[in-house]
Parts: structure tokens; C-alpha cells; sequence
């Protein structure tokens, strides 16, 4: 359906909802996404409406955090698919599951990026002093 006069570029509810539904609905890129719908605002759109609204920053993100674990499920479609297995379809199949981990783990790194531990209490930094006394 084509928005009258072209593509929404108005701030409002309606069309937010419609961007963020898309993104967390797909494991394509926003481009790609704005190509299959007549009706969302162009890419220069979403980058100001990130940049000017809190509100439709949080929500992109969120949506963003959802399409991650879209990602990831194509990466087990791919691996589990036994369809006559080249050399040339396993290469493929292991470039499409690294990238779309590794925009996963962008998207989404809460949930799949590395988990790494970067307190230190009290107890660590007497251990810490009591080695460097020794040396």
C-alpha cells in the first residue's frame, strides 16, 4: 500500500509501530525490510527519528534485540539443513551462520555477547596488595 504523496516521513504512533513490528519480524536489514512495504518511512527517516526521539530509539532497539534471536534461529535452520552438501554450500552456510551470530551478538549482546565478569570486591583487592607487597 503506497503512502499518498510517497513515503511516511511524519513522526507518529501508527507508522512506529509498522517500522518495529517489520524489524522484529525479520533477519534482514532495515533496506531490505523497506523494500518489501510501500508504507514505511526510508532509512534517512529512521536515522533521524532515532536521533531526535527517546522513545522510538528504545523502541527500535528493543526491536533490534528481538530480531537477534531471529538471527540465531536461522543459524540452526542452516546447520540443520542436509540438502546435498558442496564444498561451495558449506562454505555458505558457515559465512551466513558467522554473520548473522555476529550481528546477533550487536543486536543483542545482553543475551549473546561474551559474558565476562569485571567487578573486583574488597576480598580481590587485598589479595591483590598482599601480592604486590611481596614483590
Amino acid at each position: 500500500m503506497a503512502h499518498p504523496g510517497g513515503r511516511p516521513t511524519i513522526y507518529c504512533e501508527e507508522i512506529v509501530d509498522k517500522v518495529c513490528d517489520a524489524i522484529s519480524s525479520h533477519a534482514m536489514g532495515y533496506g531490505e525490510i523497506y523494500k518489501r512495504y510501500d508504507d514505511l518511512p526510508c532509512e534517512a527517516t529512521i536515522q533521524r527519528w532515532i536521533g531526535k526521539h527517546a522513545e522510538f530509539r528504545e523502541r527500535y532497539l528493543k526491536a533490534k534485540a528481538v530480531q537477534a534471536h531471529i538471527l540465531l534461529d536461522k543459524t540452526i535452520d542452516i546447520a540443520n539443513d542436509d540438502d546435498e552438501d558442496t564444498l561451495i554450500k558449506i562454505n555458505r552456510a558457515k559465512l551466513k551462520i558467522d554473520t548473522y551470530k555476529f550481528n546477533a551478538v550487536r543486536l543483542n549482546p545482553k543475551d549473546y555477547g561474551d559474558k565476562l565478569e569485571k567487578s573486583v570486591n574488597a576480598e580481590g583487592l587485598s589479595l591483590l596488595a598482599n601480592v604486590i607487597d611481596k614483590l
